[in-house]
Order: structure tokens, then C-alpha cells, then sequence
């Protein structure tokens, strides 16, 4: 809040008194408001650096990514090709992070089983597929009626074989916190209220009423109901992912 940062960046200001320490802050890329890095950093950031040295991890490329998948299972022992990297990364998702603990999760198994290498069907059976990285973009894709991109998100989670009940789950998460967004925002409550009552982050709150500005309530209501009917589908038969399909090409 503009209040806290102006206090914090007063705190900042004795950092020059103690010379002889190092101060690292570090913020998650979901809960700060950075900008568009590196062209055009926001307010905030730039206020930051007033008395911080901003440092911008950016993400790897694939190629580096799948390098250093590579160089990971071999310092366990386990032999893999760059095409069994790409899988897995697809597979994972591209946070280093939740790879590192998947590839030492599956090199550990293949050792266990007296093996140095690993296939598709070892690493569908141990590791875990990532389930929540684009939940806000699919949420988002379908309520807005972006039939071609909500499909071609369906198609990666059905690639890497996500059961729909779990897919399903994340989007209803996602309309649940936007339904209380919008119910509060149409009430007049401010976004650190809404942070607060609702228990999300006051960046994320933002996320959701830019969202919800782009579309009227009663699309918004009709891609509930949808959903709604989806989970109600996938509970009465076993569907598989066409229930999912129908609430993309529904709304």
C-alpha cells in the first residue's frame, strides 16, 4: 500500500549507515506488480529502486531449460536425452524449482530399481504434472469466449494427462474468488479491503476486477452456470474431458 511503501523506503534510507550488511528482498513474481520488465517498470519498482539495485531474474530459454534438466539427472546418476527433457518439462511445467525436486523424485526411483535411465511411462507414474500454472489464463480464455486459446490449454492438460475432476477444481477456484471480487467490488469496497476479507493478494485482486471490467455480469454469470453444469456432468458420468470441452464452446 502506498502508505507501507513510503514507510518502507524511509526504513531503507539508513541501509547507507550499515555498509558492512546486505539486504535482499525478495518478491514472487504473482504477488508484485514489476511492470513490463525490462522496457517499462512500474511505479512501484522505480520507487523501490531509489534504494534497492532491482535484479530481474528472467526465465530460461527452453534450450538452456532443457540443458540444465540434462546436467541434473546425470549429477544423480541417470542418463536422459534432450527429447526426454522436453517431455518432462512439458510434463512439470518450466518452474526449476518444482523440476529439481521431480527430477531427483524420478532419479531416485530409476536408482532404486537398479536402472540409469528413465522413460515416458516412469515418468508419468512418479512425477506430477503441474495443474495450476495457466488457471487464471483458462479461467479467463473461456469466460471471455476465446474458444481457439481455452482449447489449446485443454489440449496441453490433456497431453500431460491432468484428470478433468482436477482441472475442473482450479477453475472453479478461480470463478469462486472472481465471484467474490465482483460481489465486493459492485458493493464499493476497495481492493485492500477485498484483499483482506477474501484472503487473496491485493495484486491478484486486480488481476481479477481488470478481468471481470472486460466482460458484462451476465456473461460472467452465464460461464458460473456453465461450470457449474460441467462439474454436475462430470460427477453424474464419466465424461472424461469432452464436459470440459462443452463448457469452452458453451459460453
Amino acid at each position: 500500500r502506498a502508505g507501507e511503501l513510503d514507510g518502507l523506503c524511509e526504513a531503507l534510507t539508513a541501509l547507507r549507515e550499515y555498509d558492512y550488511n546486505t539486504l535482499i528482498v525478495s518478491a514472487a513474481s504473482d504477488c508484485f506488480d514489476a511492470g513490463y520488465l525490462p522496457k517499462s517498470p512500474s511505479a512501484t519498482l522505480k520507487k523501490l529502486s531509489e534504494h534497492l539495485t532491482p535484479v530481474w531474474f528472467e526465465r530460461c530459454t527452453p534450450s538452456r531449460l532443457c540443458a540444465w534438466v540434462q546436467k541434473h539427472f546425470a549429477h544423480n546418476g541417470v542418463n536422459v536425452s534432450p527429447q526426454f527433457c522436453t517431455l518432462m518439462i512439458d510434463y512439470c511445467g518450466r518452474g526449476m524449482f518444482q523440476l529439481a525436486n521431480e527430477i531427483d523424485k524420478l532419479s531416485y526411483y530409476a536408482r532404486a530399481h537398479g536402472r540409469d535411465s528413465v522413460d515416458e511411462a516412469a515418468l508419468r507414474l512418479v512425477c506430477t504434472p503441474v495443474t495450476e500454472y495457466d488457471a487464471f489464463a483458462f479461467t479467463n480464455a473461456i469466460m471471455s469466449g476465446r474458444q481457439e486459446e481455452a482449447l489449446a490449454i485443454l489440449a496441453d492438460y490433456k497431453f500431460r494427462r491432468v484428470e478433468p475432476v482436477i482441472i475442473l477444481s482450479e477453475i472453479s477456484r478461480v470463478f469462486c474468488e472472481m465471484e467474490g471480487v465482483r460481489a465486493m467490488t459492485a458493493d464499493g469496497a476497495p481492493p485492500q479491503e477485498i484483499s483482506a476479507v477474501l484472503k487473496l493478494h491485493e495484486y491478484k485482486v486486480g488481476l481479477y476486477q481488470k478481468s471481470l471490467g472486460q466482460i458484462s455480469e451476465q456473461r460472467f454469470l452465464r460461464a458460473l452456470d456453465s461450470c457449474v453444469a460441467a462439474d454436475a456432468a462430470l460427477k453424474l458420468s464419466p465424461q472424461g474431458y469432452t464436459a470440459l470441452e462443452r463448457l469452452i464452446c458453451s459460453i
